[in-house]
This record gives C-alpha cells, structure tokens and sequence, in this order.
C-alpha cells in the first residue's frame, strides 16, 4: 500500500534534511511550539498571553530524531484527514508541520471540536513529550530558530534579549512552575504579580494570581483564586456566613471577601522566611489547593446568590 508520508520525506538519505513542528499556540492566550530536525536539534519557543516568544535550543541526537520522523511515516501522517471545522475567535487548534528535503511543506491542522485521530494524536503526544528535555540542563535559550540547514544550529542570545531574567527568587520560581507545568500566564510590568485563569469541573472560570511579597523583612509566596462575580450589598452577610462554615477546618488556606465591593476569593500562602526557597514541591499544593476549594465552593456562592438557599444549606450540600 502506498505511504504518502513516506514518499513525501523521499530516501532515508535526505531525512538529515527534514524536519517536523509542533505548533500549539493561540492568539489569544499563546502557548507553544516544538521542532524536531533529521540531523538531531531540537528547538522549543514559548509564547506568553502577549505573544512575546521565548527559543529554547536542546540537543536530541540522531536516532531520536529519525524516530520521530519514522513515526510520522508508521501514522502516515499525510494520510490524517485534515480538520474542517470553522474556527471560532478562542477556539483552540494544533497544527503538525512536516517538511522534506526539497523544502516543500505540508502542514495538518485540526481543531478541538475535529474529532480524535489517533495518528494525529501520536505525533502530537510524541513531540510534547520533548519538552522536559526542552528545558532540561542541557539546553540553552538562544535569539531565534535558525533556518532548516543553517551552520549555526544554536545562534547566541543578543545582549539584552533575555526576558525572562527575573531578580525576584519568589517570582521566577512561579514562572519556572508554570511554565514546566503548562499554565498560560501573563507577567504585570509594575508589580510582582502573574495573571492566570483557571476553568474548573463546575464550568465556571475565574481569574488567579500569583504574588510576590519580598523585601527586606519578608518573603512571602501568595495565590488568589478571584470569584468570577461581585457579592452585591444585599448577599454580602449571607456570604460571610457560608464563607466563615467554609474555612472552619481548612488547613491550607481560606476563603476571604471585601465587605466595600463584595470581591470574593480564595488566598494560599507560604512564609518562606529564613532564606526557604521556593520550590515545585511547595507551589504546587499552594496552586491546586487553591483552585481545587474555589471549584467545590463556588456553586454554594451561586445558589445563595441566585437562588433560595440559605448558607447553611450550601454548606450542607457541599460537604454532605
């Protein structure tokens, strides 16, 4: 049976010369892209909420990098039916871009209502799988991907160009989590402060943060999950009530709500005083704590906001 894919790269001979990209990124909240070359580089750019890009440059070695092609050839993967459904505005879409020898390009497109494809979907699990090495010791961020052929396969970061050099520990230890991760962020100019958003289980999204109190006589790591609504005066005691039967028997971390605008959230936080560094371990029941409360309470907040349920009874139905 013919194999497009396979005609397509040509002789094994001019594999060296091909290449295979994965590119996940929306613009409206960025994301990434992965390359895998025939002669054994490997490049990875991370794209911010801005669209500002980051290039990583890691080395893959020959054989990993023919076994990514020959994967490509074993799912055909010119033969993956393309995506035909019409994009949406937010709407998420991966592409899979093979290119051969000759320079000749085909690139395979499919968005998140396109029904599953196993062969697509090798091909992308295969190159995401890449990305720890990515950022692993042996990379190296550089200015730009080169062209397919270039002499120079990792050119030099101009000066200047490094932008994600953070003096702040506590800062950069939240960018290094997100990023390792798989967060969409984005960074605030004036204060030590990322923007994220979460969706949880119960549909709703919300907007996070994560702050940075560092100074001479602290050092404090801090995560806000923000209700994706306002308490209006009339609801705001009720509220108190549901929020203060909630945190009774938190251990890490409370529900807390301005009485002056009714914003409601949920706070995380650890002292990291003594010189603690913050790390992976730590951050991450700091993040998913946080996120994982707002999600089981915040039906509670709607019911009492929007319907006849008093807070002892959300409570009650929450916790059972």
């Amino acid at each position: 049976m013919d194999n497009p894919t396979k005609a397509f790269l040509g002789e094994d001979s001019a594999w060296r010369s091909a290449q295979i990209s994965l590119d996940d990124v929306n613009n409206l909240w960025g994301g990434q892209r992965i390359t895998v070359r025939g002669d054994g580089h490997g490049y990875l750019t991370l794209v911010d909420v801005g669209l500002a890009e980051r290039h990583y440059w890691f080395p893959l070695g020959d054989e990993r990098a023919r076994q990514i092609l020959e994967l490509a050839v074993t799912q055909d993967l010119l033969s993956v039916p393309d995506g035909r459904h019409g994009p949406v505005p937010d709407e998420t879409s991966t592409r899979l871009i093979l290119s051969n020898a000759a320079g000749e390009t085909h690139i395979l497109q499919r968005w998140a209502d396109d029904g599953p494809d196993a062969g697509f979907q090798a091909l992308r699990d295969a190159l995401m799988g890449l990305k720890p090495e990515a950022r692993g010791p042996e990379a190296k961020q550089i200015s730009e991907i080169p062209p397919l052929g270039a002499a120079d396969h990792a050119p030099a970061l101009k000066a200047g160009g490094e932008k994600d050099s953070v003096p702040d520990r506590i800062l950069r230890a939240f960018i290094d989590y997100f990023e390792a991760d798989d967060w969409r962020f984005e960074r605030s100019d004036a204060k030590p402060v990322l923007r994220l958003s979460f969706q949880g289980r119960n549909g709703h999204t919300w907007s996070c943060f994560a702050q940075s109190r560092m100074n001479e006589t602290q050092a404090q790591a801090l995560f806000y999950s923000v209700a994706p609504i306002k308490v209006l005066e009339p609801k705001r005691l009720a509220i108190s009530e549901f929020i203060t039967r909630a945190n009774y028997g938190m251990i890490i971390g409370n529900f807390e709500m301005d009485f002056s605008d009714g914003e409601l959230r949920y706070k995380t936080s650890v002292d990291l005083a003594g010189g603690t560094e913050l790390n992976h371990q730590l951050i991450k029941p700091l993040v998913y704590t946080n996120v994982l409360m707002m999600d089981k309470y915040l039906p509670g907040v709607m019911e009492i906001l929007y319907g006849e349920v008093s807070p002892e009874q959300a409570i009650r139905k929450i916790e059972g």
